[in-house]
């Protein structure tokens, strides 16, 4: 019968870093440890912890072998890191830079050597626990930036940033714990090729992964009141166990991303999570149900008919609220009008069912590029709209006309192929910005290590590959990142 194991790892001390401290990361563990043995039934026996010194470059790595060691088929393999992430030059190729988590006993200079978890070793471990054939879920709350330094704003100074900077030493003397023969194979070298945009894994992985933050932000510790105290969580974990704690039994993790996203960054206005893998995919379904309730590729049937009838495109988050005033994730790039009538629903309601009732109904009086607002019209059960609230579609009035793209390129193959793409969506149209004004710009970034000044959008950092950066009239992303060849119109209309 399949089972349930997790690893969990929390490190808030690291002696050999300084001013690394962090205060969070235990509460993290024991927030997820109590939470997967009383909610999601985990037996304790298939728990692993590992705090400060047990956390160290070769107990993260034991604990790893141990936890592939013991899952069979269909087994749920559940990995949870609270604490640094960070970068450093490759020890196998130093012109290289490349991500990494920082444990108990990793250093910097002048205190110690570097021992950190390179992205590479995790991602040969997720392929083994696929190997396996176990459905593997990561959380890691944490980030890896440190390459470009951004103003602090509206409060933030006192959000602990989960974040070392990076390690530009020569690996060849500051590097301790290569592994014989891990290094520059043809496996590592696909690997760097085919990152997920996260940085941490293979496109090729069957791991759901939810990251605290995009790669050029910073991940924060959140301050909870508790009756009287002050408890310390990163953000990440401590929105994810509300949201846990709180989904159906049929919820998938999509529905619970698009729940929490949108609080993590109201609470943290330059924190944007991330959701790696298939979004449809169940939490944590019992094995008695597999056949019944899921598909074969592990999604729940709530979440397979949504992800079916493309409800990525129909639903939308509350991602603000203001009095009457709603804030929604989603704007004239997804096909929203000014006047059009949506329904509110709870958090983790993606199709109505029977006894899902809307709780409001939002008309929206203004429409951005990616973004809209609108006021709540009717309130039938009284019920408080909150983030993460899901918004569906009532009534349209007559469409806006196309949205209008600035390609920042004068000429070349790459962007006549990318207007003819962008031209071939009838919500879109690509302009002369000397004849018209550009809703969104559309601008090539070409593949960096590191961003320096004069550089188009700098504060993306590392940039694995020629991409295309959608940026809105503020300046700021306005869609994913978007790879040279890849499906802009897709991105850009939210599918």
């Amino acid at each position: 019968m399949p089972d349930r194991h997790a690893l969990l790892i929390g490190i808030n001390r690291y002696p050999k870093i300084r001013g690394a401290e962090l205060a969070g990361c235990h509460n993290d563990v024991e927030l997820m440890r109590s939470l997967l043995e009383r909610r999601f039934s985990f037996p304790p026996r298939n728990l692993e912890i590992l705090l400060d010194e047990q956390a160290t470059q070769a107990g993260i790595r034991a604990a790893f072998a141990r936890l592939i060691a013991r899952v069979s088929r269909d087994d749920i393999a559940y990995v949870h890191y609270s604490g640094h992430g960070s970068r450093l030059r490759d020890p196998s190729r130093s012109d290289r830079v490349i991500e990494s988590l920082v444990p108990h006993d990793s250093g910097r200079s002048p205190l110690g050597p570097n021992r950190d978890i390179l992205d590479r070793e995790l991602d040969a471990w997720v392929r083994q626990l696929d190997d396996a054939g176990a459905r593997v879920v990561l959380v890691f709350d944490c980030c890896h930036s440190g390459s470009v330094t951004r103003d602090v704003a509206m409060g933030m100074a006192a959000a602990r940033a989960r974040q070392i900077p990076p390690d530009y030493r020569d690996p060849g003397t500051s590097y301790e714990g290569a592994r014989t023969g891990a290094e520059d194979t043809t496996r590592d070298i696909i690997f760097e090729a085919r990152k997920r945009l996260s940085g941490w894994l293979s496109e090729s992985r069957e791991a759901l992964l939810i990251a605290a933050c995009r790669a050029e932000e910073k991940a924060c510790e959140h301050a909870a009141t508790v009756g009287d105290a002050i408890v310390r969580h990163g953000a990440l974990t401590y929105f994810l166990a509300q949201a846990l704690a709180r989904a159906r039994p049929d919820a998938s993790w999509g529905s619970v991303f698009e729940t929490i996203a949108p609080k993590i960054t109201a609470a943290h206005p330059l924190q944007h999570p991330l959701l790696e893998g298939r979004p449809w995919t169940a939490l944590f379904p019992d094995a008695s149900s597999r056949s019944s309730a899921e598909d074969g590729q592990g999604r729940s049937e709530v979440a397979r008919r949504e992800h079916a009838e493309d409800w990525g495109l129909l639903a939308r988050a509350v991602t603000r609220i203001d009095g009457d005033e709603v804030t929604i994730a989603g704007g004239a790039a997804h096909g929203l009008v000014v006047g059009s009538l949506w329904d509110v629903y709870a958090p983790f309601v993606m199709r109505p069912g029977a006894g899902d009732e809307p709780i409001a109904l939002v008309q929206l009086t203004r429409v951005g590029a990616c973004a809209a607002t609108g006021v709540i019209r009717e309130r039938p059960g009284g019920a408080a709209v909150e983030p993460g609230a899901r918004m569906l579609e009532r009534a349209t009035p007559p469409r806006h006309p196309p949205l209008a793209i600035h390609i920042d390129l004068h000429e070349g193959s790459s962007r006549d192929a990318l207007a003819r793409e962008l031209s071939s969506s009838p919500a879109l149209r690509v302009i002369d910005p000397y004849a018209d004004p550009a809703d969104l710009r559309v601008r090539l970034v070409p593949a960096r290590s590191v961003a320096v000044d004069g550089d188009p959008c700098p504060l993306l950092g590392t940039v694995r590959q020629s991409s295309w950066a959608v940026v809105g009239p503020d300046g700021r992303l306005a869609a994913r990142l978007i790879p040279v060849g890849g499906d802009a119109p897709s991105v850009l209309l939210g599918a």
